[in-house]
C-alpha cells in the first residue's frame, strides 16, 4: 500500500466553491463541510466552509482541508 501523495492535482481541483468534503479522522468535529467561498489574501488562500449538520461557518486553510478532509466523490457542485 502506498501513502497518499500530498500534492494530488485531483484533490486540489476539488478546492472550489460548492464541493462537499467529508472528515477522514476524528469524530469530534463536523463530519462534512461544504466550501462556500474561497478568500484570497496576503497570507494565502482561506476557505469559508459550512458544516452540513450544524450550519456553522468558519475559515480554514488549504492545509487543514487537505490533511483532515477528503472530497466526496459523489457530491455535485453548486
Amino acid at each position: 500500500m502506498t501513502a497518499p501523495r500530498w500534492f494530488d492535482p485531483d484533490r486540489y481541483r476539488q478546492l472550489s466553491e460548492g464541493v462537499i468534503w467529508v472528515r477522514k479522522c476524528s469524530k469530534t468535529h463536523e463530519s462534512a463541510v461544504r466550501i462556500m467561498k474561497c478568500v484570497n489574501s496576503r497570507v494565502g488562500n482561506r476557505y469559508l466552509v459550512q458544516g452540513l449538520t450544524s450550519g456553522r461557518q468558519w475559515l480554514v486553510g488549504h492545509a487543514t482541508l487537505l490533511a483532515s478532509y477528503e472530497p466526496r466523490p459523489d457530491a455535485p457542485t453548486l
